[in-house]
């Protein structure tokens, strides 16, 4: 009877939902991954020697990771089709160097979402906005984010304590999976309102503007993330969720793709602020204070708003 029991699962076991799966979730993470490498190149040549220590130690330990993930994304195939050849039973079994992946992405996409929430923080402060207006802003995105990152972790102990079968795992960590995948929406949500909230209160109000013309360009850039990591978490969401009851790997090829999304929308609106600024070296968000104004003929009149170069601190930390 133990003997039939074990079989069973074998009998009906479907290798495109796992094996399938796991191949184009490798493949996709290579893709993106050689993507990311692209990005930092452009980075290097075109803003490490302007950029803070900080910011570029963010940028290559993004990079460091990632190169991590996408390994243990090639190191989970190999246990899958070599260390498993001639091996039916190890396909029900979650491969523990996989467990690896699972924190480093959520590490990732938190860390992804701190660097936006520290950026909104920055604007907010240069835009004159009180401390209990900033806390009241950005605390919501933190607290959802932070909560994202422990229902990461919480899910990985509970697939630990299941012997890491895939069947019993899937069904202990659907709770925590799903708080996962619904706070991080939520924060990107957050993160994406705010911003173009904060964005829109500089708008001058004329057609021609420089200024203007920036923010909105801007402000589609977060709106375009936002909507694509948002719905991206939904996604995952949905499949994992229709995987949990036949077992599958199908939610594996989503999982790898979504962390390769936030390490490289990051990467591409740091890579754009020099197109921001048509071109220069470095671009700015033009805000006003009650000094003088300053026109697009060049007239400035004392006593109205003049246009005031802030950098673009929302993607400088």
């Amino acid at each position: 009877m133990p003997i039939a029991t074990s079989i069973q699962p074998i009998r009906n076991l479907d290798l495109n939902l796992t094996v399938g799966s796991m191949f184009i979730g490798v493949l996709f993470s290579a893709l993106f991954y050689g993507l990311t490498c692209a990005q930092v190149v452009y980075y290097s040549s075109a803003y490490y020697n302007s950029d803070k220590t900080l910011v570029k130690a963010f940028v290559y330990g993004i990079m460091i990771f990632d190169t991590i993930i996408t390994a243990v994304d090639a190191a989970t195939s190999w246990a899958f089709v070599i260390e498993g050849h001639a091996n039916p039973p190890s396909v029900l079994i979650e491969p523990k160097v996989y467990a690896a992946e699972n924190v480093l992405v959520r590490f990732v996409i938190c860390a992804v979402q701190m660097f936006y929430i520290h950026g909104l923080w920055t604007l907010l402060t240069r835009f004159g906005t009180t401390y209990k207006a900033r806390l009241a802003i950005t605390m919501p995105p933190i607290c959802l984010s932070l909560m994202a990152l422990v229902f990461g972790f919480v899910g990985e102990y509970k697939i630990a304590t299941q012997d890491w079968i895939i069947q019993k795992a899937l069904r202990a960590d659907e709770v925590a999976s799903a708080g996962n995948y619904c706070a991080a929406a939520l924060a990107d949500l957050c993160i994406c309102v705010s911003l173009c909230w904060t964005l829109r209160g500089r708008l001058s109000g004329f057609e021609w503007s420089r200024t203007d013309n920036m923010i909105r360009v801007l402000a589609s850039y977060i709106v375009n993330r936002g909507i694509l990591l948002t719905a991206m978490q939904i996604v995952n969401l949905g499949v994992f969720l229709y995987s949990v009851k036949p077992a599958s790997l199908l939610w594996f090829p989503f999982n790898c793709i979504e962390v390769k999304l936030y390490i490289n929308s990051m990467m591409a609106v740091l890579n754009a602020r020099r197109h921001l600024n048509g071109g220069g070296g470095v671009s700015y968000i033009s805000g006003f204070t009650d000094d003088a104004a300053t026109y697009v003929d060049g007239t400035s009149t004392k006593g109205a708003p003049v246009v005031e170069n802030i950098p673009l601190t929302t993607f400088r930390i």
